[in-house]
């Protein structure tokens, strides 16, 4: 395996861990996920979230557990693992059934700070995640453009080979994206922020040597774990609801995902003590910012189980705090007409827009063997979007009108597509 490469072992955790031990708390795990699942005591939750204050405070607090008092929810790392135990104690509060799903992944690590300089002055970067890491002394050289204000290669100052990438973020200040293993050819890369475009256009044009420099740790054997809670219904067909639970190495990821997770938290707090038409499942997934694995590997249980045709439909909330425009991402328009006519009839402030593509990052898997689904983001504030797998993504940022405003659509949601057979 290339040291490079975070790739997901699709492998049963069939021995217990310590850290299984701690996630357990007193109550029990299940493998396979769902098979037969575990009965646990609840408490009725709907009263914990049946007005906007008790919403609103119910946010708060969530966040403040999450994010403020947890750090970065890197998978794989202790803070995940907190985490995660802490939803799934959340889910117990009103879901009859909750199991994780854990799998074992290689987990790449920044070791340190990533060390960016054009000259003498240092410019802020962090390093790609999955990227191999420099030399010792970092890479240095001229610096040319692959494409302007996107992509920049830095070069051997003797051979004129390629050493390095630099990418530059979509939205605002440098940010760790995904390191693409053909696309960098196996080279170094990190982030840049939008704002040092000019420094680096100047630095091409000019010839300035640039030194770039990080270490990275590989953890062969990481353990992680996602999370299921679910309301058996009257019928066997099964919506699934689902929401990533980890963030960026270097954010505690408020509206990347953490809000959105909340919000779907909520959600089955609105079953508790109910009996649906259909059966609902809340999937929070570990390892979304490395390349979806938990999305993966959930797929893969329930295929192997025999189970996976039983879900009706998927709805993947991803940030739908960055503005009040919902972005509904899929092919199925009946999906899109259906949320568009909530917002409408709800008077929701923003307008959805619907994207006509199959739905991807968590979403894909499920897709991909045919589940009907669809990706939900959000757009609409200027102020959002550069916060994006930032440090300053904490939790005084997110506008809790929206997260209600969010209860209030899929509240919605949930009751008429039990009526309404979509």
């Amino acid at each position: 395996m290339p040291v490079s490469a975070m790739v997901i072992n699709l492998r049963k955790e069939t021995d217990m861990k310590r850290r299984d031990f701690l996630y357990s708390s007193g109550s029990c795990i299940a493998w396979p996920l769902l098979a037969g699942g575990c009965a646990l005591p609840v408490t009725n939750m709907r009263n914990a979230v049946d007005t906007p204050e008790k919403r609103k405070r119910y946010l708060h607090d969530m966040l403040k557990t999450l994010c403020t008092d947890s750090g970065p929810r890197w998978a794989g790392t202790p803070a995940y693992d907190r985490g995660i135990g802490i939803i799934k104690r959340e889910m117990e509060r009103s879901l009859p059934q909750a199991a994780f799903d854990c799998f074992i992944f290689t987990r790449w690590d920044l070791s340190g700070e990533t060390e960016l300089r054009v000259g003498p002055v240092r410019i802020e970067a962090y390093a790609s995640k999955g990227s191999p890491e420099t030399q010792a002394a970092g890479i240095t050289g001229p610096l040319s453009v692959v494409e302007k204000g996107v992509l920049y290669q830095i070069n051997d100052s003797v051979s004129s080979a390629k050493t390095g990438w630099l990418t530059v973020s979509k939205f605002g200040r440098a940010v760790p994206v995904l390191y693409g293993q053909e696309k960098m050819e196996g080279l170094p890369a990190a982030g840049v922020g939008m704002q040092d475009v000019t420094v680096l256009d100047r630095a091409c044009a000019d010839k300035t040597p640039v030194t770039l420099r990080f270490k990275r740790t590989i953890t062969e054997q990481a353990h992680t774990c996602s999370v299921a809670g679910t309301m058996p219904g009257r019928e066997k067909a099964e919506v699934l609801f689902m929401a990533h639970a980890d963030t960026n190495y270097n954010t505690v990821g408020a509206h990347d995902n953490t809000a959105s997770l909340i919000t779907m938290l909520m959600l089955a707090h609105t079953l508790s003590g109910t009996q649906p038409r259909y059966t609902f499942t809340f999937l929070a997934t570990s390892a979304e910012e490395v390349g979806s694995y938990g999305a993966q590997h959930y797929v893969r249980a329930r295929k192997e189980q025999g189970t996976l045709g039983n879900i009706k439909l998927f709805v993947n909330f991803d940030s739908l705090t960055y503005g009040p425009d919902l972005q509904l991402q899929t092919l199925d328009a009946s999906f899109q007409d259906l949320l568009i006519r909530i917002s409408s009839d709800l008077a929701i402030q923003g307008t959805p827009k619907a994207i006509v593509q199959a739905p991807d990052i968590d979403g894909e898997p499920f897709a991909r063997e045919g589940v009907r689904g669809i990706n939900i983001n959000s757009r609409g504030y200027t102020w959002t979007l550069p916060l994006w797998h930032r440090p300053e993504d904490t939790a005084e940022k997110i506008p809790s009108e929206l997260v209600e405003n969010n209860f209030l659509v899929f509240s919605e949601f949930i009751r008429r597509i039990q009526q309404e057979n979509v």
